[in-house]
């Protein structure tokens, strides 16, 4: 039997546990929300393990079954910020801003 895959990242493992709380919360199966968002319940069910990364569309789809704002399952959620370097060379950092948004700043 092959070792279970590790999570993409910190936020998937977040954004699964927001998905099966709201679906617990509303008393759903995982095969009842699945339905409801047009997805496969093995989909889902790696997703609330945290073993899926999840696609814009697909984040929608989850939001709209569970009847929450997609933001309920996204704000907040963990981010590696990882420096690197501009097609010009510079040092280029990712920092978080004020609002919650992420910007570029030049650092070098």
């Amino acid at each position: 039997m092959p070792p279970p895959k590790q999570p993409p990242s910190p936020a998937t493992v977040e954004f699964g546990k927001r998905v099966r709380q709201h679906r617990e919360a509303q008393g759903l199966s995982q095969e009842m929300l699945a339905d409801r968002c047009g997805v496969h319940w093995t989909f889902l069910g790696q997703v609330e393990r945290g073993q899926r990364s999840i696609r814009l569309d697909n984040i929608l789809k989850v939001a709209a079954g569970l009847g929450v704002e997609p933001g309920e399952l996204v704000n907040g959620l963990p981010v590696k910020l990882v420096p690197f370097r501009s097609p010009r060379d510079r040092l280029v950092t990712w920092v978080p801003a004020v609002d919650g948004l992420t910007v570029a700043r030049q650092v070098g």
